[in-house]
């Protein structure tokens, strides 16, 4: 544990549906036209820490796929760009700096996301009550990001004064008698953050 000191008509009103619905459909595409994502592969990034202008080579599996990023979602442009990256996204797991001085290559096409949601948090003990000196275990493994991305962080505020982090689970001992109301925050690899009150433990 470790203690610190969220008829013509009929024609223009379908054409109109077909509009509306082609601009639901690709809302976050920055380009003149964009694809759905066509499967789940990898992305590359601008960015050190899989951040900056997200991008997927087309050249894999020589050019079969218009576009398979990282998570299988967003919107893909069609516009081929010559692009310096710095790191990649691949099964879920960010590969940080893995080129630091840029990887250039050509035939990528850009990644379009929506707008960013926060993570859900979301946790739970073991027990709830009994006497001291009692022992909790905490579990965050429900938390989850609602946009396909991932928990990248766990911090745990148990109530009397100590704090734990990193992990989606945590055991704590009480050994006074009180009682404590127990928090936990999650951050996901966008750096949202979202906070839930896990509950209240009675010590007796």
């Amino acid at each position: 544990m470790r203690v610190k000191p969220q008829g013509f008509g009929i024609v223009l009103l379908a054409a109109a549906c077909a509009f509306a619905w082609s601009g639901a459909a690709h809302a976050a595409c920055g380009e003149a036209s964009c694809v759905a994502a066509q499967g789940t592969y990898i992305s590359h990034f601008t960015g050190a820490n899989c951040d900056g202008t997200e991008s997927y080579y087309l050249p894999y599996d020589g050019y079969a796929y218009n576009c398979r990023p990282w998570n299988g979602t967003g919107d893909c442009g069609t516009i081929h760009r010559t692009v310096t990256n710095r790191s990649y996204r691949y099964n879920g797991q960010c590969y940080a700096n893995a080129w630091p001085s840029g990887n250039t290559l050509s035939d990528f096409v850009t990644v379009y996301r929506s707008a960013s949601v926060p993570p859900v948090a979301c946790g739970y003990p073991t027990t709830s009550s009994g006497t001291a000196p009692l022992g909790v275990w905490f579990y965050g493994n429900c938390s989850y990001d609602p946009d396909g991305g991932s928990i990248t962080n766990y911090e745990w505020d148990l109530g009397d004064g100590t704090f734990d982090w990193g992990s989606n689970f945590t055991y704590h001992t009480y050994n006074y008698p009180g009682t404590y109301s127990v928090w936990l925050t999650v951050w996901d690899d966008e750096g949202q953050i979202s906070s839930t009150f896990i509950g209240t433990i009675y010590v007796y």
